[in-house]
């Protein structure tokens, strides 16, 4: 499966693309969960909504915007946390119609995942956003591929 770098502010990390896809996705519902929604965050949860479903080509691209304002990336960092505590709420792993539900069209999951796939995708997400991510650079300028 590919990978796709996840690139804020020139710092980043490698992720595969089906557990971005599905942090993406994470994302977009929390989204829709929410009473009212800002011009630039639907323009974002539509492109999230969009790369969600591309199906691992190395290619996506998460859209964060270097000059995004303090207050969008706390909006975002929010996002992220409730994101991380709905992925807890499915328990020891994610539940097999859910995950189906969050794929490309065409393809599909045969059995449940362990939710703790899925915990680094959202740690490296929020340390990405607050900058404190800090990778290992003997894997590439944005160190190594998660998860692993």
């Amino acid at each position: 499966m590919s990978s796709s770098a996840v690139v804020f502010r020139e710092k980043g990390f490698w992720c595969r693309d089906g557990a971005l896809e599905f942090w993406l996705h994470l994302l977009v519902d929390e989204i829709d969960r929410l009473d009212s929604v800002e011009p630039w965050l639907s323009d974002l949860r539509d492109h999230w909504h969009e790369q969600s479903k591309i199906g691992g080509s190395g290619i996506i691209s998460v859209g964060l915007d270097a000059e995004m304002t303090t207050h969008q990336i706390e909006q975002l960092i929010k996002l992220n946390k409730k994101a991380m505590a709905s992925m807890w709420a499915f328990g020891e792993s994610i539940p097999l119609d859910y995950l189906n539900k969050t794929c490309t069209p065409g393809s599909y999951y045969s059995s449940e995942v362990a939710t703790k796939f899925y915990v680094q995708v959202g740690e490296y997400f929020q340390a990405l956003l607050d900058g404190t991510l800090v990778v290992d650079t003997n894997f590439g300028r944005y160190g190594r591929t998660i998860p692993s």
